[in-house]
């Protein structure tokens, strides 16, 4: 019974190691920049982020200078961009929030948008296709009148591997982890399939 017991764990085992596909390696330079800041709930997940922070100089009316700084980023939760200003001490003089102050993504919400991606289920019986090594990118935003309306930080998310330049591509919906269009624009994927043009370990396929 133990033999038998063991033969079954070793087999899953087997099974979870050589049955996953193994993925390039994710740079910075291959990736959006990373945030100047966030907030992050007891959970991990973010509420807010600035993505961008800059300062400026400005006359002021008695001739001399005034000094402000600014800062643009999304909140998860009221699903709005913002820009925030500040004064020389720091202190929040003015914000305005909206839906059209959204931005790109940055490099924490581009390795987010890749694990929600890889764990759909569509996407992966496009990785089961393939014993290539899988490259993936993102960084492009989305945007519709339907599921990704704006404020909804909708990204595009591709994968390819080997001479397959699109192996799956989908449409990843930040706001809520979800994947609206998993196979955003996959024709050409289907029709190099059915020409035989993937090295596939699939021998179903």
């Amino acid at each position: 019974m133990i033999k038998i017991t063991l033969t079954i764990i070793l087999l899953m085992l087997s099974t979870s190691i050589f049955g996953k596909n193994s993925f390039k390696e994710l740079r910075d330079s291959d990736l959006p920049r990373k945030a100047k800041s966030i907030v992050y709930d007891d959970s991990g997940k973010i509420i807010e982020l600035v993505k961008n922070s800059w300062s400026d100089r400005l006359k002021s009316k008695d001739g001399g200078h005034v000094y402000y700084s600014y800062e643009q980023g999304y909140n998860y939760e009221k699903k709005q961009g913002f820009l925030k200003v500040y004064d020389d001490k720091k202190n929040l003089i003015e914000e305005k929030w909206d839906k059209e102050i959204d931005g790109a993504i940055c490099q924490e919400e581009a390795l987010i948008a890749f694990d929600v991606f890889k764990n759909n289920a569509k996407v992966k019986k496009q990785f089961a296709l393939t014993d290539e090594v899988i490259e993936l990118q993102t960084g492009f935003n989305f945007q519709d009148d339907d599921k990704c309306k704006l404020g909804n930080r909708c990204v595009h998310v591709f994968a390819s591997a080997g001479d397959v330049t699109v192996l799956a591509h989908s449409i990843v919906k930040l706001s809520d982890l979800s994947v609206p269009y998993p196979e955003y624009d996959m024709e050409t994927t289907h029709e190099k399939l059915k020409l035989g043009l993937y090295k596939s370990t699939n021998k179903n396929q």
